[in-house]
């Protein structure tokens, strides 16, 4: 009786210490549990996976979360894929502002949202978190990646490790929801490579990463490192929304951004004409790569019902240019000098004349 009684004190003291049961199973018993994956957007967030949509600045990542919120509140679809209905939890934890505007642009009903407007650091206080989000939700937004890392170092592995992990048991909330985080990806990302920054043990960590890239007003999500299939990439119109009888302090109205789905054959016409711009641009600059933005945008960018004197219309194509040269940068088609790379002398199939 006393061994016994020691045995059981043992057992408890070990339970109090969280000392994890190592006791081997049978692999057959362990592959009776299996359950196939459940989708809450088809081909796209698996109930209970931990995600990160990894985007540029200003491509559009809020922007695409307020399309994803809409479209799982409501259980419509996206570009054909169905959803799940049900209730979401927002951590939002940059421009909350902003992002209720995409919300209300959209016409989310906002009785499905749950919101924590405020930052804090995901390892100090997931406890605290999952004992004061009681609802059950399908899904949580974690918006951004940087707002909730807190202190550290992010290209640290393992402080980088243990953020991951703390936002992995979000999916421990009720209804086991999928975890989607908005990322930044490394410095000078491009299309093909956008990964979450920060340590190498984030992309280990993750289930599966989504990828946005804009070009002009045209955006794709598409999967990238993933532990499920792959699915078709969606094509995304960026839009403004304009808020009637809404203005600001200046007078001047009030808006916002908001994606809509594009179809195949338009998105494939918008990418030719795209990719003829592109091309157009890096020849004038393998010519001259000081040509002024004003000389590129009338040059490339005037509509036809505009006229060449026009102040407005002027300012305008100069943007266009502008945002069309940094855009060739940021793809690494150029140099900050403006002159072309080996890439963009592939892109135009010629050598430079430098």
């Amino acid at each position: 009786m006393l061994n016994s009684g020691k045995a059981l004190l043992e057992s408890e003291a070990k339970r109090e210490l969280n000392i994890p049961n190592l006791t081997p199973m049978s692999a057959t018993l362990l592959a009776s549990t299996l359950e196939p994956p459940f989708f809450i957007l088809e081909d796209i967030l698996v109930k209970g996976y931990e995600y990160t949509l990894t985007a540029r600045n200003n491509h559009g990542k809020t922007t695409l979360m307020a399309l994803l919120i809409k479209t799982i509140t409501e259980g419509a679809t996206l570009g054909g894929l169905r959803s799940i209905k049900g209730r979401v939890l927002l951590l939002s934890g940059e421009n909350t502002s902003d992002t209720m505007l995409k919300l209300i642009a959209l016409e989310v009903d906002m009785t499905m949202v749950d919101v924590v407007n405020m930052p804090y650091d995901l390892k100090q206080n997931i406890d605290q978190q999952l004992k004061q989000a009681t609802a059950e939700y399908v899904g949580v937004f974690v918006d951004s990646n940087q707002s909730y890392f807190g202190d550290g170092d992010m290209n640290g592995n393992g402080e980088m490790l243990s953020h991951f992990q703390s936002a992995r048991k979000l999916t421990q909330l009720k209804g086991n929801p999928f975890v989607l985080i908005l990322a930044h990806p490394i410095k000078n990302a491009t299309e093909e490579n956008l990964i979450p920054y920060g340590g190498g043990s984030a992309m280990n960590e993750i289930d599966t990463n989504l990828t946005l890239w804009k070009s002009g007003d045209k955006a794709t999500l598409r999967i990238g490192k993933a532990r499920q299939l792959a699915f078709d990439p969606i094509n995304l119109r960026l839009l403004t929304h304009k808020f009637d009888g809404v203005f600001n302090n200046f007078g001047k109205q009030v808006t916002t951004s908001k994606f809509e789905i594009m179809s195949d054959d338009e998105a494939e016409s918008i990418e030719h004409t795209q990719i003829h711009q592109d091309t157009d641009l890096l020849r004038a600059l393998n010519i001259k790569s000081d040509t002024p933005y004003q000389t590129l945008g009338d040059k490339y960018f005037m509509k036809s019902n505009e006229s060449l004197l026009d102040p407005t219309a002027m300012s305008s194509r100069k943007k266009k240019a502008e945002r069309s040269v940094k855009k060739l940068m940021q793809e690494g088609y150029l140099t900050p000098s403006r002159k072309l790379t080996k890439r963009g002398r592939e892109m135009i199939g010629e050598k430079c004349n430098y």
